[in-house]
């Protein structure tokens, strides 16, 4: 792994030290996406930097190791939602509005009668005023009553629950398919945060087991490690075993369904969204009380994951599925992903990594269609 070089030294005091700060921070940020929290430890050769990094906020320490502050998490999350998204942005296709009417924040060009409960920010002036002088003549002072006013119709901004769903799986370091996944998770917290602030996102990645990842453990993951011999045939553990003990690099999707579908259960969102990313075929599963590896993969993983699949129907949350198809042989991975498609009534697309950010952009703002 190349040591990551920020700036010459010495050309630091030449320029502005917020801006230096700022494009030092930036190419961190490219390099965490491609080599997770290892950069941070890098630091440590660059002590110059590090304390630069420090005094302008975007990084601060936490018992002696070096880690992103939140300011930093956020330059992160705006950069890569101004290098995937700003494309699509223009085209404001899609602001999360529900179809049925109700108390909002986007106004539309009809009006009705006020009942009590609406809110005097709807309310239409002129629509309003013309009833009193209707009813009062043009005498003044102008008496306001109940039956003048007039409120302007609204289209109730409809509330999303999402989670994302990224594969952490070995084969996601091939291709930089997960550093391009990475790049997508914070532009999508970005879009969040500055357009539909009423939504929630998570983000788990899983591999042998899943997890939820912060916004700073996002930026520091990798893809799991594949250890030099890789065991084939299935080999089944107590569901318990400590992480240590058990292959972490398999690629279990029927656990990654079944987290989000719980995390979903605490949000009384009316949407509530899957979207999962993946490079491969099921080779892992939990079968009672035990975590079942299996390489190559098996019909038992696939049919595991498919479960799974339809119980995020059931209970009301749509699937929004993206295969990458950036190795050669994806046969395997195409056929799976269309019956989970099926399985889970959801949406399919199949692309290359460099992709990604498009397609599930399109897929996020798309117009929903409210959940009662």
């Amino acid at each position: 792994m190349p040591t990551f070089r920020y700036a010459a030294s010495g050309a630091l005091p030449e320029r502005s030290r917020t801006r230096a700060g700022r494009e030092a921070f930036d190419r961190l940020a490219d390099s965490l996406l491609e080599q997770g929290g290892l950069v941070l430890r890098q630091l440590r050769h660059d002590p110059v930097a590090a304390a630069l990094l420090v005094e302008a906020g975007y990084l601060e320490l936490d018992e002696g190791a070096y880690r992103v502050a939140a300011r930093g998490v956020r330059r992160a999350e705006e950069s890569a939602l101004r290098e995937l998204f700003a494309p699509a942005r223009g085209s404001e296709a899609g602001q999360h509005e529900g179809s049925f009417r109700g108390e909002g924040t986007e106004r539309r060009e009809d009006s009705r009668a006020f009942v009590p409960g609406d809110g005097a920010e709807h309310l239409n002036l002129s629509a309003t005023l013309k009833n009193a002088l209707l009813r009062q003549g043009p005498r003044l002072p102008l008496a306001l009553a109940r039956a003048d006013l007039v409120v302007h119709e609204t289209e109730a901004r409809s509330r999303q629950a999402t989670v994302l769903l990224l594969d952490q799986s070995g084969s996601m370091a091939r291709h930089g398919k997960f550093g391009y996944a990475k790049r997508l998770a914070l532009a999508l917290r970005a879009l969040v945060r500055t357009r539909y602030p009423e939504d929630h996102l998570a983000i788990v990645g899983f591999a042998t087991r899943p997890v939820v990842l912060s916004w700073r453990e996002l930026l520091e993951a990798v893809p799991r490690p594949v250890g030099l011999v890789d065991r084939r045939g299935a080999l089944r553990v107590p569901a318990r075993t400590a992480p240590e003990d058990v292959p972490q690099h398999f690629t279990n999707i029927q656990a990654g369904l079944r987290l989000a579908r719980r995390l979903l259960q605490r949000h009384g969102a009316r949407n509530k969204r899957v979207l999962l990313i993946t490079d491969g075929e099921p080779t892992a599963h939990l079968e009672g009380t035990e975590l079942v590896l299996s390489y190559p993969a098996t019909e038992q993983s696939a049919r595991k994951a498919l479960e799974e699949g339809r119980r995020c129907v059931e209970e009301g949350a749509s699937l929004s599925l993206f295969a990458l198809l950036d190795e050669p042989d994806a046969l395997g991975l195409r056929a799976f992903v269309d019956r989970l498609a099926r399985a889970g009534r959801g949406a399919l697309a199949c692309c290359t990594a460099r992709e990604l950010g498009r397609q599930v952009v399109e897929s996020f703002v798309r117009l929903r269609s409210p959940r009662g």
